[in-house]
C-alpha cells in the first residue's frame, strides 16, 4: 500500500504560489538572432552561426574522444530546427597540441544531415593518454569556437578530479554551478541525468520561463528544448572546457518512465502502447544529438526501438566507473510509484528488476575483475535504503502504518523500490570481497553521504561500499519542504548509515581521487536566481583506502551513524 503522492506532487505541494511563466511567442521559422532575441531576458545567448549550440567533447578514452556539435541557424523552428542549412553538409574538424591550432594532430571531414538535425559527432582516435588537446569545427565558411578536451590516462596514474551534477531544470534558475565549474580544475565531468526537462511551460517552475515547445513528444520539439537549455552560456562553456560522461534519468524522456511503461496515459505522447513508444524512440535520438556520447555500433543503432548507453570507462590504474542506465530496462515500481510509501509485496518480486538482467551481469563482472584502486558506480537514483519511520508524523496516513509491520520507504523509484536487486548487488560486493568502492548519484535535488551495508536492517553488518549523492545543478529539494528541518531529523534517526543531509543548495561536486583516498567536496551556489554566483564548500569527506568515511569539514553529521 502506498500513498496517491507521485515524486513530482510530493517535491512541490510546499511550494509557494508565484507568478506564472510568461508564453513566450516563439515563431515557426524563428532564425537564430531572433530566438535569442526572445530567449535574453532569460539567460540564453547562442554562438555564432552555423554553430549555435557551441561543440562539446566527452566519452575519453586514453587514446580517443568524441566530438559533437549541431548545426543551425533557426534552433527553436518545430518544422526544422536547422532552418535554412541544406539538407546535407560536409563539416571538417581538426585537433590540435594547442590553443592556437598550430600543431595538429589529426583532421578530417563528417557529413552532417538534415535526418540526424544536423549533429556531428567524430571519434577521434590515435591520440596521447592523458593528455590536453583543442579542437574545432568548420563549415559553410564559418568556424566553431575553440573546445578543449582530455583524454583518459593510463596506469600509473597518480591523481585524477572528477566533477559531478545533476538535474538542471530551466525554469527554476540559472545554471551558475556550471560558471563556477569552469574555474575547478578537474578531467571530466559525468551528467547522471535530467540534463533537460520535458514539462510544460509553467509545469514545473516558474523563475524562468520554459524553454520554446508545449511538453515535448515529437523529434523536433526534443531538439527545440535541448537548444534552449545548450543556449545557457555557462553549460555551453562547460561544454566547450571539459570532456563530459554522461547518462540519462527520466525527465530526458518522460518524467518516472520505467522501460516501455510511461508514467502516465494522460499525456498526449503517452497515450497509447505506440505513441509513448514513439515518443521514447524520438527522445533517444535527440539525446544522442545533442551529447558527445560515443556514437552507437551497428547492432545497437539509435534509430532501433533500444539504445544502450551503459558503458565502462578506466583511468589508468587508478578509476574504474561503470556507467549505468537504471530507466530503460527497468520493471515498472511497485507500489503505485509512491514517493513515500509503506512497502508492498512487489518491492520483494525477485523478477523485479532496476537494471535489467544483462546489464546487472556486466556491472558485476565489471566490479569482479576489476584490478584499480577504485570502483565506482555513476547512476542516477540513490542505491542505499532510505527509511522514512522517522518523518512517519509528517507523513500522510497510509492506513499501514509501521504498527502493522513493515518499513517505511522514501521512494519506490528509487533502489528501494527493487529490493531483491539492491541486495544482489550488496551481497556481490561482500560475499566475493570487492574492496574500495563507491557510488554517485544525483536525481534527488540534495545532497548526501551513506553507507552501502550489506544488510541495511541491520547497523552491525558490513558496510561494502560508500554512496556520495550530489545536489541538483537548480531543480527544488527540500527547500519547497520547509528546509532540511525537520526532514533530516527524521530521516538520521531511522537510518544510522546515513551520514549526512542537506536538502536545500545547489552546485556540483567534486572527487579528488589518488591511491591513498577520495576527498569528496560539495560545492554550493550562493544564488540560482541570478545569472551570477559565488560557490563555497558546504562539507567535504575523506574515504581512506580500506577505511571507512569520514568529514573533515562541514557540520550536521548524522550522530547515530558513527561518523
Amino acid at each position: 500500500m502506498s500513498t496517491t503522492w507521485t515524486r513530482r506532487s510530493f517535491m512541490s505541494a510546499a511550494a509557494a504560489a508565484g507568478v506564472g511563466g510568461l508564453m513566450l511567442p516563439y515563431g515557426v521559422g524563428m532564425l537564430r538572432d531572433e530566438a535569442e532575441a526572445q530567449m535574453q531576458p532569460l539567460g540564453v545567448r547562442f554562438d555564432a552561426f552555423p554553430f549555435p549550440l557551441g561543440v562539446a567533447s566527452g566519452d575519453p578514452t586514453a587514446d580517443s574522444v568524441i566530438l559533437q556539435t549541431r548545426l543551425s541557424d533557426a534552433p527553436f523552428d518545430l518544422d526544422a530546427p536547422w532552418g535554412n542549412i541544406p539538407e546535407d553538409v560536409d563539416v571538417h574538424w581538426v585537433v590540435a597540441e594547442d590553443a592556437r591550432l598550430r600543431r595538429i594532430v589529426a583532421q578530417g571531414t563528417v557529413g552532417s544531415s538534415s535526418t540526424r538535425g544536423h549533429a556531428v559527432h567524430v571519434d577521434v582516435t590515435g591520440l596521447e593518454p592523458g593528455k590536453v588537446y583543442w579542437y574545432q569545427f568548420a563549415a559553410l565558411g564559418a568556424r566553431s569556437r575553440i573546445g578543449r578536451t582530455k583524454t583518459a590516462g593510463i596506469a600509473p596514474l597518480q591523481r585524477l578530479r572528477i566533477a559531478y551534477l545533476s538535474c538542471q531544470s530551466f525554469p527554476h534558475g540559472y545554471f551558475t554551478a556550471y560558471q563556477n565549474l569552469l574555474d575547478e580544475d578537474v578531467d571530466v565531468v559525468f551528467h547522471l541525468g535530467d540534463y533537460m526537462y520535458e514539462y510544460a511551460d509553467g509545469g514545473y517552475g516558474d523563475l524562468r520561463s520554459s524553454p520554446p515547445v508545449d511538453q515535448v513528444f515529437s523529434l523536433n520539439s526534443y531538439r527545440v528544448r535541448y537548444a534552449a537549455y545548450r543556449g545557457d552560456p555557462w553549460l555551453r562553456a562547460c561544454h566547450a572546457r571539459f570532456p563530459f560522461i554522461t547518462t540519462w534519468d527520466d525527465h530526458e524522456i518522460d518524467n518516472n518512465w520505467a522501460g516501455e511503461t510511461p508514467e502516465n496515459t494522460s499525456d498526449e505522447g503517452n497515450a497509447t502502447p505506440a505513441a509513448y513508444a514513439e515518443r521514447r524512440f524520438n527522445a533517444f535520438q535527440a539525446y544522442h544529438e545533442n551529447l558527445p556520447i560515443r556514437p552507437a555500433p551497428e547492432d545497437n543503432a539509435i534509430d532501433a526501438p533500444a539504445y544502450q548507453i551503459y558503458r565502462q570507462f578506466v583511468f589508468g590504474d587508478l578509476l574504474d566507473v561503470s556507467v549505468l542506465d537504471t530507466r530503460q530496462y527497468r520493471t515498472d515500481q511497485p507500489c503505485d510509484d509512491g514517493f513515500v510509501t509503506v512497502n508492498c509485496a512487489d518491492q520483494a518480486d525477485p523478477d523485479a528488476t532496476i537494471m535489467g538482467p544483462t546489464q546487472r551481469d556486466w556491472l558485476f563482472g565489471n566490479l569482479s575483475t576489476s584490478t584499480a584502486a577504485w570502483r565506482v558506480i555513476a547512476q542516477q537514483l540513490i542505491v542505499s535504503q532510505v527509511s522514512s519511520l522517522g518523518l512517519s508524523t509528517l507523513l500522510p496516513d497510509t492506513g499501514a502504518g509501521p504498527a502493522q509491520g513493515g518499513n517505511l520507504y522514501f521512494s519506490a523509484d528509487q533502489w528501494d523500490g527493487y529490493l531483491v536487486e539492491r541486495q544482489a548487488l550488496m551481497s556481490h560486493l561482500a560475499d566475493n570481497a570487492i574492496p574500495d568502492t563507491f557510488v554517485i548519484t544525483g536525481d534527488i535535488h540534495s545532497s548526501w553521504v551513506l553507507d552501502m551495508k550489506e544488510d541495511f536492517d541491520d547497523p552491525s553488518s558490513a558496510t561494502v561500499g560508500t554512496e556520495f549523492v550530489g545536489t541538483s545543478v537548480t531543480s527544488p529539494g527540500f527547500e519547497q519542504l520547509g528546509g532540511n528541518e525537520p526532514f533530516r531529523t527524521g530521516l538520521y534517526a531511522s537510518n544510522p548509515h546515513m551520514k549526512y543531509l542537506e536538502g536545500t543548495r545547489k552546485g556540483y561536486t567534486i572527487a579528488d581521487i589518488t591511491h591513498d583516498g577520495v576527498t569528496v567536496t560539495y560545492r554550493v551556489v550562493d544564488t540560482i536566481e541570478e545569472n551570477r554566483s559565488g560557490v563555497s564548500t558546504q562539507s567535504e569527506w575523506l574515504l581512506p583506502r580500506g577505511g571507512a568515511v569520514e568529514q573533515v569539514a562541514g557540520d550536521s553529521v548524522n550522530p547515530l551513524s558513527g561518523a
